[in-house]
């Protein structure tokens, strides 16, 4: 039997929830059906060493990695590219970058350069029965106007009213998928009340975990493992602005205030890292607010804490949610608007307010009540979500 030919596209492959949530799908597909195909649009990848041996991973041709207009190494590629046939990348990239950053408005300005430059990208140069875009924005972008593939899929991986796209330029591309993923019920929702013609299109499949991937993945736990006194919270994030750490740095000085020991564990990397060492070490918490940095095997770390805290300003579908859901840990998040699909106040987790007060306020109430961690273990146990039901959704999607 011929397998069929899948081709996911991603922004990137570093680190990420969407990046990790496709790892955990890869880990699961049948590769005796499946020839599977792997691109990143800005050529980066350091998650590529986690990927299954089945899948191929494809280079980038340089004009799409520029065309995404990503910052790094922006200057230097578009002095090159002025040299070259696509000379006229630059010249119409570098005013678009100049405008966007001073009206912030570099998204919607990625979009309408991508417009201008997408006749002229080369197409990717092999057939596929199904393409999709696995990072929404570009990755959608990329496979309706670069790929030929008898169907295209889209991905919505998070609340669409936050993106700042232009809709009306991205309903023309929706159009042109077959069928779309949505991450969540809410998610799809949104999605739908913007784009309503689009509705048929709409499946729900929520995050497969990762669990069967971190059985070939060691983790060195030491710096969490060896804390015996102090009570022991973890975030696991991007680091950056919409992540919610600010808000876990004034929360957590409020509890030490209070007299708690508390060490307060961040694992995760970001372009936000440096801005946050400097908001830690002004208020004196280089010893009770500790990065960690990136480990892919969150899990190993989840079991080693007390509790899992999320303060994220706006999220799709938390992965680390589902993960400490899934291994029973009690957990805290902030109200973000997709939060009441993964946490019910008071059953099996607490929602705070989006500030340090009541995001402390929670936390102290979890830290006191041995009782109510022992219900919030009994009813997640109950709730334990079967991920075999989105494998089914997927294969569903690619009509395998």
């Amino acid at each position: 039997m011929q397998r069929k030919k899948v081709l996911f596209v991603v922004n990137n492959f570093n680190v990420g929830g969407p990046q990790k949530s496709l790892l955990s799908l890869l880990y699961k597909l049948s590769f005796e059906k499946l020839d599977v195909s792997l691109l990143s649009l800005n050529g980066e990848g350091s998650l590529t060493k986690y990927l299954p041996k089945e899948v191929k991973l494809l280079d980038t041709p340089r004009e799409v990695k520029y065309a995404i207009l990503t910052p790094n190494n922006f200057m230097k590629d578009s002095i090159n590219l002025l040299f070259s046939q696509y000379f006229s990348f630059p010249l119409r990239a570098i005013p678009k970058v100049i405008l966007g950053l001073r009206q912030k408005y570099m998204t919607k300005n990625k979009q309408y350069y991508w417009l201008e430059i997408k006749d002229k990208l080369p197409q990717l140069n092999q057939d596929f029965d199904v393409a999709i875009g696995v990072s929404g924005g570009h990755s959608i972008m990329y496979i309706a106007d670069c790929v030929n593939a008898a169907t295209k899929v889209g991905w919505i991986r998070t609340d669409y009213r936050v993106l700042g796209r232009d809709n009306n330029l991205d309903a023309e591309y929706f159009k042109q998928m077959k069928k779309i993923i949505s991450v969540s019920k809410l998610c799809k929702d949104i999605f739908v009340e913007i784009f309503p013609e689009e509705e048929k299109k709409m499946h729900v499949m929520y995050n497969i975990l990762p669990f069967e991937m971190y059985n070939n993945i060691k983790a060195n736990t030491k710096d969490i493992k060896k804390e015996k006194e102090s009570y022991k919270l973890l975030s696991v994030s991007r680091l950056d602005p919409n992540k919610g750490l600010d808000l876990a740095i004034d929360a957590l000085k409020i509890l030490l205030n209070k007299g708690y020991d508390i060490k307060w564990f961040i694992l995760g990397d970001g372009n936000y890292r440096k801005e946050l060492e400097n908001k830690i070490s002004e208020n004196g918490l280089l010893k009770n607010f500790i990065l960690l940095g990136f480990h892919i095997n969150t899990a190993a770390f989840i079991k080693e804490s007390d509790l899992v805290i999320h303060p994220s300003r706006f999220e799709g579908k938390s992965n680390v949610v589902d993960e400490a859901k899934y291994l029973l840990k009690p957990i805290v998040a902030t109200n973000y608007n997709t939060v009441s699909e993964q946490l019910i106040h008071g059953k099996n987790g607490l929602i705070s307010e989006m500030n340090a007060d009541s995001l402390a306020a929670n936390i102290e109430k979890l830290l006191l009540s041995n009782e109510l961690k022992d219900l919030f273990k009994e009813n997640l146990l109950v709730e334990r979500y079967d991920d075999s039901i989105s494998l089914k959704t997927f294969y569903n999607v690619i009509d395998l």
